[in-house]
């Protein structure tokens, strides 16, 4: 499922809450959506769900506008809102019956349904359990179980792993990994930019209502990019550059993203030429994606 956000703004009352937003979300990809509270973030997802309707601007999938065929495209969706109560005095089994029901699942497979998501997402309670016993961590399990009742094409997390501990944070993560191979289209709101470098196939970044930045954080296949780490500057590379078959250059953390063009400069042979130069190598690895902080310094002001 392709999205496609064109000149989407939204007042509330005077306030401009979204600016002219324009971004894409491809195919199968998981896009980190990243800004501060307040940006926009939420405000874009819920347009994108169908629950806000924008002022001005149209939002389409696979091609069809949503807000004329909003009753298919929204069967499509799986929006797992930022805050959202759970119902505590049903069981688990009940809350997710009652949403099975509003989704329409035939009564014959509800129950099925609602054991291949508990599954799904690792819930390793029984479903007779109380929502209102249940901790953080169980209950976004729970939430995000109750997103994946339709078997959506699409899933919006707004802060999915907000308030988890670590181990619970990783499972989310892992878990939304696996959705991605299975071939879901996820976008994906974090204040973690770590935790989206993991799983993200893009990244997006929204400030005061616009979009900063939308890209992709794979390589192009015509580049390789080696991090290195050792006693080297900038103006080391500047100098080296045509003799090492150097395309471009960045600083990324403690050391440097060196750009090379993949069928020029082979890994072995630019090792080689670097070793002539008698510097201390004390890290060097092949990147396959950009660096997410890098990319949020050179847009965030």
């Amino acid at each position: 499922m392709k999205i496609e956000l064109n000149k989407i703004t939204k007042y509330y009352a005077a306030v401009k809450a979204l600016d002219n937003v324009s971004f894409t979300l491809d195919n199968k990809t998981v896009t980190g959506f990243v800004g501060a509270n307040g940006a926009g973030k939420s405000t874009a997802m819920r347009i994108i769900t169908g629950i806000l309707e924008p002022d001005y601007g149209v939002v389409y999938f696979d091609g069809l506008e949503l807000w004329d065929n909003r009753k298919d495209i929204i069967s499509r969706i799986g929006y797992m809102p930022d805050f959202f109560g759970l119902y505590e005095r049903l069981s688990i089994y009940e809350y997710l019956y009652f949403f099975a029901k509003c989704y329409r699942i035939k009564k014959s497979f509800i129950q099925k349904k609602i054991e291949n998501v508990l599954e799904k997402v690792k819930f390793t309670f029984s479903s007779d359990k109380d929502v209102k016993d249940l901790s953080r961590g169980m209950s976004q399990k729970v939430l995000l179980a109750k997103t994946l009742l339709n078997d959506p094409d699409l899933l919006i997390l707004d802060e999915p792993a907000s308030g988890l501990d670590p181990q619970a944070r990783s499972e989310i993560m892992n878990l939304l990994k696996l959705l991605n191979e299975e071939g879901k289209t996820i976008l994906i709101s974090s204040h973690i930019l770590k935790e989206l470098s993991d799983i993200c196939t893009h990244i997006c970044f929204i400030e005061n209502g616009r979009i900063l930045s939308n890209e992709q954080l794979t390589y192009h296949d015509d580049f390789k990019v080696y991090y290195i780490e050792g006693k080297f500057n900038f103006e080391f590379w500047e100098t080296n550059k045509i003799k090492l078959g150097i395309d471009s250059v960045e600083q990324s953390g403690c050391g440097w993203d060196i750009f090379v063009n993949a069928d020029k400069s082979p890994q072995n042979e630019f090792i080689k030429k670097l070793a002539e130069y008698n510097i201390e190598v004390t890290h060097f690895s092949l990147n396959k994606k950009k660096n997410m902080e890098n990319i949020f310094r050179r847009n965030i002001t």
